[in-house]
């Protein structure tokens, strides 16, 4: 006997489905959204709005599958893997996660944000190399998009190209001279190539702009020895030790 189905009444179950949805109330949402797709198991949006459901209330296996299910029946529609990707972020699973930005990408390869949400996976998963061509990408797509910079560099400062990196991180001090994080960022590159008074300028600004920034003394100590000045590296190592223990007895 062929299942019975009605895509009228199905579509009623969606309607009440979406209400609780937009409450929040998202256990509601799915006993009707099951009722929807028993009558008409091929209607895509409901089959989303059943994987977001079971997102909400952390039942990520079954999200995927039903994400899945959609895809099966519209395997064009790029944002169905991007809400599929999401998923199987929340699992850790970055294999997939990148095979479905993969398919998003193919499907629209000039969203500029697609390149940025992959670049963002392979950085997590190490994989820098792959990080910086989505990264570049998407500097080509929107190069006005600045702060992608400092996250290239980054890419660049793990896998030891720190002239690359302090290239990236120049372009965006260059533009903004008020973040003592990139300043920070450029001084350990500088340090790694052995710039060392260039790198005590980096820290001594970001100490200026941060004055709180234990880092920022511990690294400057660093370079002031390798420069000689015992006596000046002393001292920033003590600051960055007071710095540290006022933190401690603030959380005490």
């Amino acid at each position: 006997m062929k299942p019975f189905r009605n895509p009228d009444f199905a579509r009623a179950y969606y309607q009440k489905g979406n209400v609780f949805f937009e409450k929040g109330d998202f256990n509601q949402a799915i006993e009707n959204f099951l009722k929807a797709v028993r009558l008409d198991p091929e209607f895509t949006d409901l089959l989303v709005k059943l994987g977001r459901s079971f997102l909400e209330i952390g039942k990520t296996q079954e999200a995927i599958d039903y994400y899945s299910k959609a895809i099966k029946l519209e395997p064009e529609r790029h944002d169905l893997y991007l809400m599929r990707a999401d998923a199987y972020a929340r699992i850790g699973d970055f294999k997939k996660e990148i095979a479905d930005y993969n398919s998003s990408i193919r499907l629209n390869p000039n969203d500029p944000a697609l390149y940025g949400k992959r670049a963002a996976v392979f950085m997590q998963s190490k994989r820098y190399d792959d990080a910086i061509k989505d990264y570049t990408k998407l500097l080509e797509l929107r190069p006005a998009l600045i702060w992608v910079r400092v996250i290239r560099g980054d890419a660049y400062a793990e896998i030891g190209k720190f002239q690359e990196a302090i290239d990236d991180y120049n372009v965006f001090i260059k533009l903004h001279q008020e973040y003592p994080e990139v300043y920070l960022k450029r001084g350990r590159a500088l340090y790694n190539l052995g710039y060392f008074e260039k790198a005590v300028e980096d820290f001594t600004k970001t100490i200026e702009l941060a004055p709180e920034m234990e880092e920022a003394y511990l690294l400057r100590s660093q370079s002031l020895k390798k420069m000689g000045k015992i006596e000046d590296a002393h001292k920033d190592t003590k600051r960055a030790t007071q710095i540290s223990q006022a933190k401690n007895r603030h959380l005490e």
